[in-house]
């Protein structure tokens, strides 16, 4: 049986990475799992998003604060690393049970998307990071198996639908850009693919500019690359703006 205290949950914010990406760490894990973890066990992801596999580690009780392996982190690599899917998904979900409790709690109250957003920041997550960290959850819960409101949706849906909700400017915890960036994106002539899109080039308050052209096939976009780009278009946009007010 996972247990875990309440100082050691919420410590770390919630899981924020793809769960794509966490399977992907639990599969490295596999090949040789260390006594204690840390970035360079990760060596085939960037920088940032080692920090982060780490940090979701701590949060679901995996590795302690300074990284040292807890056994349900063994018996996790284990049942992935003997392609024992059921045994995975069990103790992934005893895993999930413990650290999000109070999701548990709302989803047999037939919670709100609304207050999933709020029970949610009780784990110390906010804007972008808030929307994915609500991604990973329904992600893992659907693949375990949990029980999730219905007013919830799923991972998958919140994807599809989630572009049209947020898509206003000025939007809080939104991951995509507003409006007029996502349609510098898409294109003029093609709004299927962010090819063709005109550079945005913005000046800096020290002095120069920086500029910004894509060539990408937005709909093809996933996990890490997506919310990469999103979230330097998001940064470009927001510095935009602020020089923009502080001229008025």
């Amino acid at each position: 049986m996972v247990t875990t205290t309440d100082t050691e949950r919420h410590g770390p914010p919630a899981v924020y990475i793809p769960f794509p990406t966490f399977r992907t760490a639990v599969e490295t894990l596999g090949q040789a799992l260390p006594v204690k973890l840390d970035r360079s066990v990760f060596p085939s992801q960037s920088g940032a998003v080692q920090g982060q596999i780490l940090s979701a580690f701590r949060f679901l009780g995996l590795i302690d604060k300074d990284g040292a392996v807890q056994s349900v982190l063994k018996r996790l690599v284990a049942a992935h690393a003997e392609r024992n899917d059921e045994q995975f998904k069990i103790i992934l979900k005893e895993i999930l049970e413990v650290s999000y409790s109070a999701l548990l709690a709302l989803a047999k109250q037939n919670g709100s998307y609304a207050q999933l957003q709020e029970a949610m920041r009780g784990y110390s997550v906010s804007g972008t990071t808030l929307d994915r960290a609500i991604r990973f959850y329904l992600a893992a819960a659907k693949f375990t198996g949990l029980d999730v409101s219905p007013h919830w949706g799923s991972g998958k849906k919140l994807n599809k639908t989630a572009p049209r909700s947020r898509r206003r400017r000025g939007t809080p915890g939104s991951e995509l850009p507003d409006d007029s960036s996502s349609k510098n994106l898409a294109g003029k002539g093609d709004t299927s693919h962010g090819q063709g899109s005109p550079p945005k080039t913005i000046t800096l308050r020290s002095g120069g500019t920086v500029s910004l052209s894509l060539s990408v096939n937005l709909w093809e976009l996933e996990g890490d690359d997506r919310t990469w780009v999103f979230d330097l278009v998001d940064k470009l946009n927001k510095y935009e703006r602020q020089e923009s007010s502080q001229k008025l």
